[in-house]
């Protein structure tokens, strides 16, 4: 350290900031393999970034000379975070692909939002909250913050350079900081206040929000300015660096951070990372563990290590099958994350880092770089690096729209119904068999492919045909198609008579078949369907708060424009998971039978589940390879149709049980007729629904011919 004229002058030892982000990666990493919770260590990470970037940033552009090109700090930037990130979202892309029991448009879609620095915003909106460790967790989860701080290193650089501009007009370019500060002040208080409202209204935006986040960022700024200015003893940066390392470290362990961070509680560990960088400015015992070289070089391979470790755990945990990891295995995880994290910084990370000077005004940046092109065969190697991490960069945006072309083909797939019958494979008696693949000539696979068996929904959800969380619980605003904004009624507009699909997904699911029967018989389909919903006049356990509300506006709506005839659920899961008819249902019916629409009832689907109770995807157990993974009838059915006795009571109804194609007499299977039974663990694909049209044809027909 050069000599210091005074206490308030003396520099922060970078190694040992660099220790303190070694420390704080290793927290993630422990907290997320051993504790399952949110350990405080991002939140330094984000600290730090305002510390360093954004403090950097001004401290250069305070020089006289200083080019004010913006693309300089951007490429940088790109240089330094890019190639680690782009190689990661290609590995994700490949394995979340070979994994097919994962859903994989959600993934594909994180991998460009990622790619894009909005994976926060991406996850908000999926409403996915942060959650530990488990096989289903996104592998992508943790990109939140790096989305968080690409977007404050590009407003970064436009504020700082929008301030420099104002004093050089000035002639006072050595003030830009000056002008920053109230500004930095404003927004690191304003957020404050942000996150401390939002959290008691949304935590789950709050968590990924930028605009919560911002505070943590450049608060990291405002401790660039202040540190140098602050006075400091030697018993005093004892105390500060110990006690701020204690804090960041017993952070995990007094506060659910998922639940609290970005809010008042992210104190904790910015305070003690701001005592930490304090007392950096003088030599102390923490201060030489931190400036240790087991600490530097974790801060050196932080951001790879960072990127590796979550989505290595996740797909471990998913191709070994178990809900959360063990000691022996995190163990392993963490062994792995390190060395690919290290392979990561030392072949892809290092090589391609900006290693020239900031530039000056006079300086050409272009001239510079084709000189070092034609007299360095370091920098000719690291322009055969850029251009394949461009390709790289072209690999990922791709993996989106080609996800969507496949899911488009599935979709719209025209199958053989002698290769692929499905429910017309069943005799609906309970001692029937059922194909299976190996039954099928000539190695005929399952349809859809298990992969996207996930996005194989009727035709309403395709259309945009669902009522969405922004329209409101306590009125009806009948849903438009996205493609044509056209009214979503289906079949002939001109038809005698019409039936409204009134409910959720699982209402939603019968769409199809459904339709088929309804053009059969002369009819036309309006639907009114809200997904997390069903027709309910009281509150039930699995639905939405509103979801009350809601049907008391469609029974409004119907009153006024009564259809022949509604069609939705008639049971849902109850204890045990055994089906039963709620008594909110039978509410319903009985305002339909006083408008005079007949009523059909169709009892729910399995909601599958295992011998021990726990719910998993059939379809992906399937592909997975797994032997056996049909499951049992009794434990998610009950003998009998509870909704046969109430809707038996009605002149004008219908009940319906279609559980004699989905199930045998003891069990129900993943596979039926060559097609896949199950998107998810309790809605049907759509193509597995497509073959039941007939059934409904015949099953409707007297209903529907007493009516014509």
């Amino acid at each position: 350290m050069s000599s210091r004229p005074s206490d308030s002058k003396r520099s922060v030892r970078y190694l040992e900031i660099d220790g303190l982000r070694g420390v704080a990666v290793a927290l993630v990493v422990l907290f997320h393999v051993y504790v399952g919770r949110v350990s405080g260590g991002v939140d330094v990470f984000l600290f730090l970034s305002g510390y360093f970037f954004l403090g950097g940033l001004l401290r250069y552009f305070a020089l006289p000379d200083a080019s004010l090109n913006p693309l300089w700090p951007l490429w940088r930037t790109i240089r330094r975070l890019v190639p680690a990130l782009v190689t990661l979202l290609l590995a994700v892309g490949v394995t979340s692909t070979a994994f097919v029991q994962t859903n994989t448009l959600p993934i594909a879609k994180q991998i460009t939002a990622s790619l894009l620095y909005a994976q926060n915003w991406k996850l908000a909106e999926q409403s996915i909250d942060y959650r530990s460790a488990s096989n289903t967790a996104s592998p992508l989860q943790h990109l939140w913050s790096m989305s968080v701080q690409g977007q404050f290193y590009l407003v970064a650089i436009v504020l700082v350079i929008l301030c420099s501009l104002v004093v050089r007009a000035f002639g006072k370019p050595h003030a830009v900081g000056k002008l920053a500060l109230p500004i930095l002040a404003l927004i690191t208080v304003a957020s404050f206040i942000y996150a401390t409202k939002l959290h008691g209204e949304n935590q789950g935006l709050n968590y990924y929000s930028s605009y919560s986040r911002a505070w943590e960022l450049t608060s990291g700024a405002l401790a660039a300015f202040v540190v140098p200015h602050l006075p400091i003893r030697r018993w005093l940066a004892r105390i500060l660096t110990f006690g701020g390392l204690l804090a960041i470290a017993s952070t995990g362990f007094l506060l659910d951070g998922a639940q609290v961070f970005p809010g008042p509680g992210t104190l904790l560990p910015l305070l003690g990372a701001f005592a930490v960088i304090l007392g950096a400015r003088e030599r102390t015992f923490t201060g030489a563990f931190l400036g240790s070289r087991i600490c530097v070089w974790l801060g050196n391979i932080g951001y790879s290590l960072y990127l590796w470790h979550w989505p290595i755990l996740i797909f471990t945990l998913v191709y070994l099958k178990d809900p959360e990891p063990s000691i022996a295995l995190g163990t392993g995880v963490i062994a792995v994350s390190v060395l690919v994290a290290w392979i990561s910084y030392r072949c892809v990370e290092l090589p391609l880092r900006s290693r020239q000077q900031r530039p000056r005004k006079q300086t050409s940046v272009w001239a510079d770089t084709r000189a070092a092109l034609a007299t360095s065969r370091a920098s000719r190697l690291r322009l055969v690096g850029a251009c394949c991490i461009a390709l790289m960069v072209g690999a990922v945006g791709s993996i989106q729209p080609l996800k969507l072309q496949h899911i488009a083909q599935a979709r719209s797939l025209d199958f053989d119904l002698k290769e692929h019958p499905g429910a017309l494979s069943s005799s609906s008696s309970k001692d029937r068999s059922t194909p299976d693949v190996t039954d099928v000539p000539d190695g005929i696979k399952p349809i859809p492919p298990a992969d996207v068996a996930f996005q194989m929904w009727p035709k309403p959800a395709v259309d945009g045909c669902l009522s969405r969380e922004y329209d409101g619980w306590d009125h009806v605003q009948l849903t438009k198609r996205d493609a044509d904004d056209s009214d979503c009624i289906y079949g002939d507009p001109n038809a005698r008579h019409t039936v409204v699909l009134f409910g959720g997904s699982h209402a939603e699911q019968w769409f199809t078949p459904l339709l088929a029967a309804a053009d059969h018989y002369d009819f036309n389909v309006r639907t009114i369907l809200r997904p997390g919903c069903a027709a309910t006049l009281e509150p039930t356990y699995g639905l939405k708060e509103g979801c009350v509300e809601w049907t008391k506006a469609v029974l409004k709506y119907l009153k006024k424009n009564t259809p022949d005839v509604v069609v939705t659920t008639s049971t849902r899961p109850g204890w045990e998971n055994t089906d039963y008819t709620p008594e909110g249902y039978v509410e319903v019916w009985d305002a339909l039978d006083r408008m005079g629409s007949t009523i059909i009832g169709i009892r729910d689907t399995p909601w599958v589940v295992d011998d021990e109770g726990l719910s998993f995807y059939p379809t992906f157990c399937v592909a997975s390879g797994r032997e056996n993974c049909s499951f049992r009838r009794d434990l998610t059915l009950s003998p009998i149709n509870d909704a046969d006795v109430p809707l038996g009571a009605y002149s004008r109804s219908l009940s319906l049980d279609f559980s004699d194609v989905l199930c045998r007499s003891n069990t129900c299977d993943p596979i039926i007729g060559n097609i896949y039974v199950y998107r998810d663990d309790n809605h049907l694909t759509d193509h597995f629904a497509s073959t039941m049209s007939d059934l409904f044809i015949q099953r409707l027909g007297p209903t529907f011919k007493a009516l014509s």
